[in-house]
């Protein structure tokens, strides 16, 4: 360190630029999952009225799937399964501004978790907002579900606040770690995260 700088002008220059970088890599994170997101959101838009015009007969999915898995081959998310989730996620999610603000705040596997889990939509974006705002897990989401947490009297039983990382932190975390995420962006899955998001 040059002796000419004061210790603390120096540690506080530090401090700025890791509130920095950690904000661009959480923003960041958030711009690649809601581009996914509105991809995927529109795929499933396109399949439906595709198949309101032409029906199941016309096999659009399978198609489609082959087609885009022969188009782009390192990019997996686009299998018969996956496109049936889009498909289903456009047609619980019309609105396309609640997408856009709220939906795409969460990772895909988020979302479809949401979506087999909990069929009565007010539950579900109840569901969401606490994900978000908490930055849960798949595996926490999941714990609240299954103790039907929306119907508990208990507003601190869901707040992280004791935990060591910020909500956004955790929420960065889980979208450079959904599958599709890195899929989408052709990261190897046994790359470092943390790795990933600084470069």
């Amino acid at each position: 360190m040059n002796k000419n700088i004061p210790k603390s002008n120096y540690f506080q220059l530090l401090a700025n630029l890791k509130e920095r970088l950690g904000s661009g890599r959480y923003q960041a994170a958030l711009n690649i999952n809601h581009e996914l997101i509105l991809l995927y959101h529109h795929v499933g838009t396109e399949l439906l009225k595709s198949q309101q015009i032409h029906g199941w007969g016309a096999k659009i999915i399978d198609n489609l799937s082959h087609d885009l898995k022969s188009e782009f081959p390192e990019i997996k998310g686009f299998g018969l399964r996956n496109l049936k989730y889009m498909r289903r996620f456009a047609l619980e999610y019309p609105d396309i501004q609640f997408v856009q603000q709220v939906v795409a705040q969460l990772p895909w596997g988020h979302n479809i978790l949401l979506i087999e889990l909990i069929p009565i939509k007010k539950n579900r974006i109840f569901y969401i907002e606490k994900a978000i705002t908490h930055g849960w897990s798949r595996n926490v989401m999941v714990m609240h579900i299954e103790i039907a947490l929306h119907t508990k009297q208990f507003p601190n039983i869901y707040n992280f606040q004791n935990s060591p990382q910020s909500p956004q932190s955790r929420v960065t975390q889980l979208i450079l770690t959904d599958d599709n995420t890195r899929d989408f962006l052709n990261i190897n899955k046994d790359s470092d995260p943390a790795k990933i998001s600084a470069s």
